[in-house]
């Protein structure tokens, strides 16, 4: 007999936690680059940078599996800037 689904939770449950560690792992990265774009005058947008990594991450999957990453990784790129813009605001106020 195969997995039940209570089964298929737990493991979706244990990928989700790996999943939150690397957010965070990748949030506390963010923050490094959004203080060097300060102190350097940068700009919080990267385009280039954002078209290099959706090029890679999609490269090799499947036309589905490629459309999931692109919007993953579009919603991680937002994420990304609102936090790099925030921190930018909050250091103008200080």
């Amino acid at each position: 007999m195969g997995a039940t689904m209570d089964d298929l939770w737990q493991e979706i449950d244990r990928v989700d936690s790996h999943i939150c560690k690397l957010f965070e792992k990748r949030m506390a990265l963010v923050l490094d680059v959004a203080k060097f774009k300060e102190e350097n005058n940068l700009p919080v947008l990267n385009a280039a940078r954002e078209r290099d990594v959706l090029a890679r991450v999609t490269a090799g999957h499947d036309d589905e599996t490629a459309e999931y990453l692109e919007i993953l990784f579009t919603t991680l790129f937002e994420i990304s800037r609102s936090c790099q813009s925030k921190r930018f605001i909050r250091n103008q106020g200080a």
